[in-house]
């Protein structure tokens, strides 16, 4: 019975999407690649620390920060503006800027300290600081 609804339907060319593959399994759900490997976690643990849904740009007081961490975030490569000219802002008031990043950036090269590390040990960086917090 199905199929004769089919049938009746005209035959217009539609672009499949991710979307209509979801719906063709009949989920209701609707997913991103992109918000499972990053939006998603950064906008749950924003709501879950903060309360509230997150924007974008994130909201961030870069100009007045003391010390910036810059770990997997190429500012001035893919970030707004906004937050580049704040970083440039910066630097002015003698902040100090650490990037973690293999290769030497942008931002590396306006950082008083570029941590070289190797892909994937994030963690090994990471655990030190925060036995030492």
């Amino acid at each position: 019975m199905v199929l004769k609804a089919w049938l009746c339907l005209p035959m217009v060319p539609v672009p499949v999407t991710f979307r209509d593959l979801l719906k063709a399994f009949g989920s209701t759900s609707i997913a991103a690649p992109s918000y499972a490997q990053c939006r998603g976690p950064r906008e749950v643990a924003f709501y879950a620390t903060f309360g509230e849904g997150l924007d974008s740009p994130e909201p961030t007081d870069i100009r007045d920060t003391k010390c910036l961490v810059l770990i997997g975030s190429h500012i001035g490569e893919n970030m707004h503006n906004g937050q580049v000219q704040e970083m440039s802002d910066a630097i002015d008031k003698n902040a100090i800027i650490i990037t973690a990043d293999p290769r030497f950036s942008t931002a590396a090269g306006k950082s008083k300290y570029w941590l070289p590390i190797k892909p994937a040990t994030d963690l090994a960086l990471f655990l030190p600081w925060i036995q030492r917090s």
